[in-house]
């Protein structure tokens, strides 16, 4: 049995980080909360400099799945 998943890969934007940063996540509230979860004990990131969130690449992953 073939088995397809669908990742996406959200850019977060942050004042404090040039690039910032690449969470999989199932939608922008995820990848927010994904983010703010990583960088909770960071003294430099702080929710609110959050400037954007943008899907950046989205995989379709397929696997088979053993019988």
């Amino acid at each position: 049995m073939t088995e397809r998943k669908t990742i996406q890969i959200y850019k977060v934007s942050h004042n404090k980080l040039r690039d910032g940063d690449l969470v999989i996540a199932d939608n922008v509230n995820d990848a927010i909360n994904k983010f703010n979860d990583y960088y909770e004990s960071d003294i430099d990131i702080f929710p609110d400099g959050i400037t954007g969130v943008m899907l950046f690449l989205t995989y379709e992953v397929i696997s088979e799945a053993n019988k």
